[in-house]
């Protein structure tokens, strides 16, 4: 276990002193010094800027101290012991202090000329330029608006609550139109200091890459974060501004948290809509605000979207937050996977003062399943679950389980994409059940098309070509804790425990799969009964499936491909 920033006191540096925990300021100090041609240096600074981003741990530490020999001759300390059982924790505090101090005093004589020369003050100055520009009120916009909008309808139904609930959506309100300075409601915190936390992360992590690349001959190209590492950093924007952004908290500073930003980036690269660069346009834009959907008083819970729609920014508990950040090293494997995967995608989490006396509070920057320039004629939120899963009346934009059956609905997909939909769905439910989580919900949006060019690159089209799919499983961060678990016995002894939403992961996960092959997928022949379970056979080199008399006969050809790949080989795997 290594140490974190989080387990490292937080003393504040002196005038004089080089910062130790100022992310960017650091980074602004790294700059000019390599602009100054104080490569060798770097290797100290960059030890500073690790510890800021929450990434210290023994085997960092080790690399650190191996680079410290190959710059400075005079190090000699031994950081390669093994500390006892029990201990780590502990010893890695004290290599960090100790790499620390000197890191410190290596880069005294940089950090006197970086002041006397007037280069901290430019930090303190707005340098980077963004494009300015209107708030657009095209038709298409407000259409993906009011789509985005019905995926927070369909979150809150999680608890039985529908929009009227809340605050009414008004989507043609002006947005909040204050500094952060001058933010009195949580909203409007996050409203006015969103743009400025997008800039800030954006453009410092654009910053750090060249002083990585600057260090390789010493400390080698391998990155400093493993892929299970989620950095928790701490920033502060001082009042007036800095270097990395083109807009000014006023005359407070801005602290705020952001987790597992490299992971999440890294994510994000190769996907588009999604990339880093889309966020800083869409985010990152002080004249494109996002906007409030709806506020809970009560609960806390607030919604706000982007102004084209792209992207819904949700407030969650601290619970919940941890919960996410726990699970990032596993979420951002999980969707690089070959397979492909139906899960929404998470790009941002942050964590914020909500000031009003309310504390810090998590916020999620996730991606709208119904982010699409054509407008859906239907959308429906399915937990696979039949009680009490009906919509009270038409007033409702999004449907669910038992409107669904109602309404007739399926996918009218192509056997291909059938398949890839049931693998994805069940690897995606089958990881939420691994982590305990439930009450997570299948989106789905049906769109007319009348032209295929206007069909996105990323929704599933049916096989008259007549229509489109956007699918997505949201709502994931609701873990089956001791409150869920209460819920579920309440249901038991009312006789409706296997029926109701609320149920265990593996339970939960098995019946929306089922729901799911069942009601949503179009209708195949050979299909297997609920009661049959699937057996890939590597010594008869073929699959079969046993049924409920104990009977065997051949596979299925639909799921032949499924039963005999690696995951299934040798396995028994209820459907």
């Amino acid at each position: 276990m290594g140490c974190t920033h989080s387990g490292i006191p937080r003393h504040q540096a002196k005038r004089s002193d080089v910062p130790t925990d100022e992310l960017a300021q650091l980074v602004h100090f790294g700059s000019w010094m390599l602009e100054e041609g104080a490569k060798k240096d770097l290797v100290f600074l960059l030890l500073l800027i690790a510890g800021a981003r929450g990434t210290m741990g023994s085997a960092l530490m080790i690399r650190f101290a191996n680079a410290f020999r190959k710059v400075r001759d005079d190090y000699a300390l031994n950081h390669t012991d093994q500390a006892p059982p029990g201990e780590v924790e502990a010893i890695d505090r004290q290599r960090f202090a100790a790499l620390q101090q000197i890191a410190r005093s290596q880069l005294k004589r940089h950090w006197k000329r970086y002041r006397k020369v007037g280069e901290e003050k430019n930090f303190r100055k707005l340098r980077v330029e963004l494009p300015k520009s209107k708030p657009s009120r095209d038709f298409k916009i407000m259409q993906k608006m009011k789509s985005s909008a019905s995926v927070v309808e369909g979150i809150l139904t999680r608890d039985g609550r529908t929009m009227s609930d809340l605050e009414h959506i008004t989507l043609e309100t002006e947005s909040v139109a204050c500094s952060f300075e001058e933010a009195a409601s949580p909203a409007e915190r996050v409203v006015t200091s969103l743009p400025i936390i997008i800039q800030a992360v954006h453009h410092i992590e654009i910053a750090i890459a060249p002083l990585l690349s600057a260090v390789e001959e010493v400390c080698g190209s391998e990155p400093f974060l493993q892929p299970g590492d989620v950095e928790r950093c701490s920033y502060e924007i001082p009042a007036g501004g800095c270097a990395f952004c083109t807009e000014s908290p006023g005359a407070v500073c801005l602290p705020f948290q952001a987790f597992g930003v490299s992971l999440l980036h890294g994510m994000c690269q190769g996907r588009a809509g999604v990339t880093p660069d889309v966020l800083l346009e869409e985010l990152g834009d002080p004249a494109q605000p996002i906007r409030v959907l709806s506020t809970n008083s009560k609960s806390g819970e607030m919604f706000f979207i982007s102004q084209s729609g792209k992207f819904i920014i949700k407030s969650i508990s601290d619970a919940e937050g941890k919960g996410l950040e726990a699970i990032l090293p596993s979420y951002v494997s999980h969707l690089a996977g070959e397979e492909g995967s139906i899960l929404g995608l998470y790009v941002g989490l942050y964590r914020i003062d909500m000031g009003s006396g309310l504390g810090q509070r998590y916020f999620t920057i996730m991606r709208s399943v119904f982010d699409s320039p054509v407008q859906m004629s239907k959308m429906y939120d399915l937990k696979g679950s039949t009680h009490h899963r009906r919509v009270k009346d038409d007033s409702e934009k999004v449907r669910k389980d038992e409107d669904w059956i109602s309404d007739k609905c399926r996918l009218d997909v192509s056997p291909e994409d059938a398949a890839s939909l049931e693998k994805m769905h069940g690897r995606d439910t089958a990881f939420l059940s691994e982590f305990s989580i439930i009450d997570f919900s299948v989106l789905i949006g049906i769109a007319e098309i009348h032209e295929p060019s206007e069909i996105p690159p990323h929704a599933w089209q049916s096989v008259d070509k007549t229509q489109c799919y956007f699918i997505g499983i949201v709502d994931v961060l609701i873990e089956y804790g001791l409150r869920k678990r209460l819920e579920h016995l309440l249901h038991t002894v009312k006789g409706v425990g296997q029926t109701a939403s609320v149920t265990d992961p593996n339970s939960y996960a098995k019946r929306q799969r089922r729901f799911f092959r069942e009601h949503v997928l179009p209708e195949c022949e050979g299909l297997l009964d609920r009661s049959e379970t699937v057996h890939g056979l590597r010594q008869q080199g073929s699959p079969h499936y046993t049924h409920a008399d104990g009977t065997q006969s051949a596979a299925a050809p639909e799921l032949a491909k499924v039963a005999m790949s690696p995951e299934f080989l040798g396995k028994t795997v209820d459907f």
